[in-house]
């Protein structure tokens, strides 16, 4: 920014030389056309200095241009950046914006954490987990299967639906088995119309899963996939506590 300082004012004090010299000019010709010289004629002399005047007139006129299209090429630049600068403090406010969410959700997600003493509550814990999940990925329905990864069988389902539709209406196409396998294999889960979260954790022979419905297109889901794997993880912890022995015993 200094060297710019320096070049404009650089530039001013040329263009003042200029016109100063231009002003002698135009007072000491008729002068010098009055007296003539022993070389030139009167004429002679007036042209010489008509051209040196045009020239010095064509200098300025080219100079004041070239520092022109300089400052309008420096002023575009800095409109760029500006413009970068506040696209970027608008992404930043944005991205602060889904911080706050997710850390608003996360404290629900925490008030969730309990042991539930009946199978009702376990049920409605459910229920209130895939409302956070609804509440984050902007959908209506959720849909949570749990399953014993060694035998493939299910253990426990729920649904929210503001419909009250029945699960088989979800027509999530995957079997249990399959689910197993590719987890275990560590392929990643597609079912067709479906985003699936999971835990990546391999601690408990169960693994639950929890499809979100896609609309018209898939959603990308890469800013709330942590918090929805951890919702699929405090599942399987509150069904494995629910149905611990020694829970059962106490």
């Amino acid at each position: 920014m200094d060297f710019r300082i320096k070049t404009f004012e650089k530039a001013r004090i040329i263009l003042a030389l200029n016109f100063l010299v231009l002003f002698v000019l135009v007072v000491l010709i008729p002068r010098f056309i009055k007296q003539g010289t022993g070389i030139f004629s009167e004429e002679t002399v007036e042209s010489i200095f008509l051209t040196m005047g045009f020239l010095a007139i064509l200098y300025i006129f080219r100079h004041y241009d070239y520092f022109m299209r300089k400052k309008e090429e420096e002023t575009l630049i800095l409109n760029s950046r500006l413009k970068s600068r506040e696209k970027e403090l608008l992404d930043s406010f944005q991205y602060l914006g889904k911080v706050n969410v997710q850390i608003s959700m996360i404290k629900k997600l925490l008030e969730k954490m309990e042991i539930p003493k009946s199978k009702n509550r376990l049920k409605e814990i459910y229920q209130e987990l895939l409302s956070l999940v609804c509440g984050l990925t902007g959908r209506q329905r959720a849909f949570l299967r749990i399953i014993n990864l060694e035998t493939g069988r299910t253990l426990s389902e729920q649904f929210i639906s503001p419909e009250g539709d029945d699960p088989a209406d979800f027509n999530v196409k995957a079997g249990n088995v399959d689910l197993a396998n590719k987890f275990k294999e560590k392929e990643k889960i597609e079912i067709s119309g479906y985003s699936v979260f999971y835990s990546p954790s391999e601690n408990f022979f169960i693994k639950a899963f929890v499809f979100v419905p896609d609309d018209d297109r898939k959603k990308d889901y890469t800013n709330e996939e942590n918090f929805l794997e951890a919702v699929a993880s405090q599942c399987e912890i509150l069904f494995l506590l629910f149905s611990s022995r020694y829970y059962k015993e106490n």
